[in-house]
This record gives structure tokens, sequence and C-alpha cells, in this order.
């Protein structure tokens, strides 16, 4: 029972560092700037904002 407890605290903590290295290196790297035009990156000209091209969405 205790080396089982050992194993899941150490991997939570190991966990828990590189979550908060990543973060870190998102926040250094600008990633957390702009949010708003940061989600919009991933429309272009052939998907405008607001409207699915997806023909299975406009079913909805």
């Amino acid at each position: 029972m205790i080396v089982a407890s050992i194993i899941i605290l150490s991997v939570m903590i190991t966990l828990s560092f590189i979550t908060l290295v990543a973060f870190s290196q998102a926040a250094r790297g600008g990633q957390f700037e702009n949010p708003e035009e940061a989600a919009k990156t991933i429309f272009d000209a052939a998907e405008p904002i607001g409207e699915p091209t997806d023909p299975n969405l406009r079913r909805l």
C-alpha cells in the first residue's frame, strides 16, 4: 500500500512539473498574448468565420 502511494505520488509530481514547464514555455513564447486573434487562425478564405463549410454541420 505504501509503495503504491509513493509511486502514484511520484508520477503526480512528475506530471505536474512537466505541465508547469510546458505552460511556462508557452507563456514565454507569447502564445497567450492575443487569444482573440489566435482563435481565428484556423479560418482562411475557404472557410470564413461563422460559416461552416462541412456539409454534415449544415444539417444541424
